[in-house]
């Protein structure tokens, strides 16, 4: 077996994914291991909605404040609650906050040190400064919502400050047309560029692959979804694999449908669209703020039966937690991120590395696949014969 690790992050936790390409002088098969969940409907069960509130930001840190906000939906829901639409613009600013920093982790460390790049520390420092700013005046999420909401001049004071951190990261106008993004690619002026730079010198041309792509969907879906055996471990849209994540929210984007036609659904215009996405991010935290009204908090029953779901988009694509309450206390909770879509057995991934030609830039292609999908956890990738594998059998 040929290990490809030293191209991704040291593997250092149990919650990890595997994923071995099968060569014959091609990439002939690819397995894509299930990572090992963390069990949040069996440390909340029979408990009240409050320790789902207070646990799953614990365990799902990297995106804790997305986890708090769709663990407060689920339980809205399941009580029939509404919050004020000044709670919930209030809630997508912390989100919005929250991808920001995903965004500029992606570029600023977890891409340079997979693929052998130096990493812009001081940017990403400056990027977690002015969001953390923002995510203070924005304090904790709670079922029912707050009763007092910041100053809105303060918001865009800090948005003003994540606008200028984000140029220096990403350097990428959100307006910007395809021969715009090609010349930013080329220039690699900006530590993002230089990340898509790299994923296109080593991609080879016409070798492309996408999943269906998943589009918003009704919360009885989801509450249908979640309940089908395996669907939170391998989830499907109508029985086929799904993608989710900037590649997804972008589809419909002039410039990124412009590239896509022209050279395909490759790692480095994947990558290209995850900067359009982080673009983007300051126009729509103004926006909210424009929008928001008095804010004012929502009792939320203490003896509710039911059941519902907190969607939420996150950096990474689409974060779904369900809740069954039963007289006020949790009978199951189940969750489905967007990694358990992205890193499907037959998903994009696997479709990017099928038919790569097994030579010396194999690891190298195999990293930079892995990177433009950005798993929530680390990646381990290794190589094997076919014949090796049917060896094993």
């Amino acid at each position: 077996m040929r290990d490809a690790a030293a191209l991704v992050e040291p593997i250092t936790t149990a919650q990890r994914i595997d994923v071995t390409a099968l060569v014959e002088q091609r990439v002939r098969a690819v397995r894509v291991g299930h990572r090992p969940q963390r069990p949040l409907g069996p440390m909340v069960q029979g408990h009240p909605p409050q320790r789902a509130m207070v646990l799953a930001p614990m365990l799902f840190n990297l995106c804790g404040v997305a986890h708090a906000v769709a663990a407060a939906g689920a339980i809205e829901a399941a009580s029939g609650v509404e919050v004020s639409p000044a709670e919930a613009s209030l809630r997508r600013i912390a989100v919005l906050a929250e991808a920001m920093v995903g965004h500029g982790w992606t570029f600023a460390i977890d891409a340079p040190h997979r693929l052998g790049l130096a990493p812009p520390a001081e940017q990403l420092a400056a990027l977690k400064r002015a969001t953390d700013g923002l995510g203070a005046m924005l304090g904790r999420i709670q079922p029912g919502g707050r009763r007092q909401g910041p100053d809105p001049a303060s918001l865009h004071r800090a948005v003003d400050h994540i606008e200028d951190a984000l140029a220096d990261l990403i350097g990428l106008a959100a307006d910007e047309d395809a021969s715009g993004i090609e010349a930013w690619v080329a220039a690699g002026a900006c530590p993002a560029a230089r990340v898509v730079r790299y994923m296109r010198s080593v991609w080879p041309a016409g070798q492309e692959g996408c999943a269906m792509l998943l589009e918003e969907r009704p919360a009885a879906w989801w509450v249908q979804q979640l309940q089908q055996p395996g669907f939170t471990r391998c989830p499907t849209l109508d029985g086929d694999p799904a993608e989710t994540g900037p590649f997804a929210r972008l589809a419909h984007d002039p410039a990124l449908a412009a590239l896509v036609r022209v050279y395909g659904a490759v790692p480095w215009v994947r990558m290209a669209a995850r900067a359009l996405d982080a673009a983007w991010l300051p126009a729509q935290l103004r926006l909210e703020i424009d929008d928001l009204g008095p804010v004012d908090a929502v009792p939320v029953p203490q003896t509710a039966t039911g059941a519902g779901v907190g969607v939420v988009e996150t950096a990474r694509g689409t974060l779904v937690h369900g809740c069954w309450l039963e007289g006020g206390r949790i009978a199951d909770w189940r969750i489905v991120a967007p990694t358990e879509w992205t890193f499907h057995p037959d998903g994009a991934l696997t479709q990017l590395l099928l038919d790569l030609p097994d030579d010396h830039a194999l690891p190298d292609r195999m990293a930079v696949a892995v990177t433009c999908l950005d798993a929530c956890v680390p990646v381990a990738l290794a190589i094997r014969p076919v014949a090796e594998e049917a060896g094993d059998a």
